[in-house]
Parts: structure tokens; sequence; C-alpha cells
């Protein structure tokens, strides 16, 4: 359900300034996508590796990108 529901999500919808997503996710990929809100990445356990067009990069616990 948690997955389902942050592939569907988009946060150019959203007309908040700011949210947060705070849930155990596991691992998942999406397909590539844009927004035009900037987005944060937060590992709280474990890694998380992510993808952009220049770069692949590893984000150790407690660390943001």
């Amino acid at each position: 359900m948690c997955k389902e529901f942050i592939r569907n999500l988009n946060p150019d919808r959203v007309k908040k300034g700011a949210f947060a997503i705070h849930r155990k996710v596991g691992a998942f990929s999406t397909r590539w996508h844009r927004h035009r809100k900037h987005q944060l990445l937060y590992a709280e356990g474990g890694v998380l590796y992510f993808k952009t067009a220049q770069l692949t990069s590893v984000l150790p616990a407690r660390f943001a990108a």
C-alpha cells in the first residue's frame, strides 16, 4: 500500500509549500520522473541508493540529500 501510494503521489499537485512522508518502505524503485518542486531524500536506517541524470549516489542512514 505505501509503495503504491508513493508511486502515485504527484508533489506538484500538493497545494502546500512543503510536506513530508514518513514510512518504512523497503526496497522499491520508480520510473524516471521529475517534479517542478524540490525533493529531499532521507534514510532513517539502512542505505538509500538513488540515480539522477548526472550521477548515482548512496545515501547512508541519518543523512539527507
